[in-house]
């Protein structure tokens, strides 16, 4: 990933989800912090104020390494992570971009690392020394207090269980205008 240049003063706000429940934040510049709650848990995103067409819409997934598998931006049992394990990983930092250009940017580069066997040689190379280079935003995440509990179903023998609820703290980080 990319270094993030100087950063104006931090923003800070606390919140707490229940299973199923999403959370949105405005955070400026305009941008929302989400967290987007499914059966699982809940994935971290920021995604613009407004709709905007059918354009890309999530400014942290399309940046979130690695490209397959578990990231910071997983708060949920997904990829064998149990939901003890899920709470555990706390601070969570996540990236993104701050609009829609720099996004289909991202979104083409990540298209490419991805199947890099449909794209020229030239072009999936340039996608790996650029991916991410258009990060200008952090969240970072830190879960203060949880709840899990077991799921009563097993996935390959093993309950990966619930997270019923989460009290957290997200600090937003933005470069200078």
């Amino acid at each position: 990933m990319c270094t993030l240049p100087a950063q104006e003063r931090p923003q800070r706000f606390n919140g707490e989800v229940k299973a199923g429940q999403d959370f949105r934040k405005p955070i400026g510049r305009g941008v929302v912090f989400v967290l987007k709650g499914d059966e699982d848990g809940w994935v971290i995103e920021v995604e613009p104020e407004a709709a905007r067409g059918q354009g890309c819409r999530n400014y942290s997934t399309v940046i979130a390494t690695p490209l397959r598998g578990y990231t910071a931006n997983d708060l949920n049992v997904s990829y064998g992570v149990t939901a003890a394990e899920a709470v555990k990983r706390s601070p969570r930092e996540v990236e993104f971009v701050l609009d829609g250009d720099a996004c289909k940017r991202e979104f083409e580069r990540l298209n490419r690392l991805s199947w890099p066997g449909s794209y020229p040689a030239a072009e999936v190379q340039e996608a790996q020394d650029k991916f991410g280079s258009s990060a200008g935003g952090k969240a970072v995440l830190r879960i203060l207090q949880s709840k899990v509990s077991p799921s009563g179903e097993l996935v390959e023998g093993k309950d990966l269980g619930k997270i019923d609820w989460i009290r957290f703290e997200v600090e937003i980080s933005f470069p200078r205008k």
